[in-house]
């Protein structure tokens, strides 16, 4: 199932409504979790007025998500102002907090200050990037569905002594039009940049996830590469930080991601 198919239902639904992921999307022993997220903030979306924008979304990764159970999203509002908003939302699986995430929304304000990004895209083609393989058993079932071409750093557990990882993404299986949710799962799709570190496969769990969005559109073309690239803050003690900053092909900053990160090797 590709992941418009996914989101069809949570487009449409209530919040007693029972969904299921099914199988495609696994990562180890949960599912993808970008695929959860999208569905929370699809929800989420819904409650908002669209002239509000996503500013951006923290994110909890509580307990593993089964892609074979059913589970329900529930959405609550916690203050909707004129100009600002935030929502909470929450995936519930057997009676258990799954994923957890808050959303701010909010609509643009006049201001006279502005600040060009301190990190500027600065790959290639994507053509001359190189795929990603997909090794069963040590790359995650979901990274099936998504083309990588990998620009600076190296693939996960090549002991390598690089801080950085990115490149290139976006669906194999093209969407009819690129969407926040399609945002939102591609910037998860990565694997933490400090797995390069790891000298031998390790399991890995994030644990916290904030997206920042910026004021910049979405693509119009669903076929569109976005570019990634994650800088490793630190790592200590089997806890890893990171930040990420995500572009359109034409260099504007789309978004910035941090994540907390447990590596247990």
């Amino acid at each position: 199932m590709h992941f418009d198919e996914l989101m069809a239902p949570v487009r449409t639904f209530d919040q007693h409504q029972s969904l299921v992921i099914g199988p495609g999307w696994g990562q180890g022993k949960t599912t993808f979790g970008g695929i959860s997220v999208a569905m929370i903030a699809t929800a989420l979306r819904k409650k908002v007025d669209p002239t509000f924008r996503l500013l951006s979304l923290t994110t909890s990764f509580i307990n593993p998500l089964s892609p074979d159970e059913t589970f329900e999203i529930s959405c609550e509002t916690i203050k909707l102002g004129k100009t600002v908003g935030y929502l909470e939302g929450k995936i519930i699986q057997n009676g258990q907090i799954i994923v957890q995430c808050f959303a701010c929304y909010g609509i643009e304000r006049d201001s006279s200050i502005a600040a060009e990004p301190l990190v500027q895209l600065d790959f290639g083609s994507p053509d001359t990037g190189t795929p990603f393989p997909y090794i069963p058993k040590v790359i995650p079932e979901f990274t099936k569905h998504v083309d990588f071409r990998l620009m600076t750093g190296d693939f996960p557990f090549q002991a390598s002594s690089s801080r950085e990882m990115g490149g290139y993404m976006r669906f194999r299986e093209s969407p009819n039009h690129f969407s926040e949710e399609q945002l939102i799962a591609l910037i998860d799709t990565w694997p933490p940049s400090m797995l390069q570190m790891l000298h031998k496969p390790a399991p890995a769990s994030t644990l916290t996830w904030k997206i920042q969005r910026t004021h910049t559109p979405l693509t119009e073309n669903p076929k569109e590469w976005l570019a990634y690239k994650a800088t490793t803050t630190f790592i200590e003690h089997g806890i890893g930080s990171s930040v990420a900053q995500i572009w359109r092909e034409d260099g504007q900053l789309l978004a910035l991601s941090m994540q907390t990160v447990g590596i247990y090797g």
